[in-house]
C-alpha cells in the first residue's frame, strides 16, 4: 500500500533545528525530516546508507574528504 506524505505539512509541525523526526519507516530504514542551520559536521554510519534532499535552502557547499576510490 502506497501512503503519500505531504512534506511540507511535517515540516510545519516543528521549529526544532537538528532534532530529526520519524516520517515513515519501510523494511529496515526510517524516513526523517530535520531543519538544518550552519555547519553540517560530516559523520558516518556503517550499517546503513543515507540519502539527503534538500527541500528549501539557502547557499550549499559541499567539500567530499573520502579518498576517490570510494565514489560511486
Amino acid at each position: 500500500m502506497t501512503t503519500k506524505i505531504n512534506l511540507k505539512s511535517k515540516f510545519d509541525k516543528f521549529h526544532e533545528q537538528w532534532s530529526p523526526k520519524i516520517i515513515a519507516e519501510m523494511n529496515d530504514y526510517q524516513f526523517k525530516l530535520v531543519k538544518i542551520k550552519n555547519d553540517f559536521i560530516w559523520h558516518q554510519h556503517e550499517d546503513t546508507d543515507e540519502v539527503f534532499i534538500v527541500i528549501e535552502a539557502g547557499k550549499i557547499e559541499n567539500e567530499i574528504t573520502a579518498p576517490s576510490d570510494q565514489w560511486v
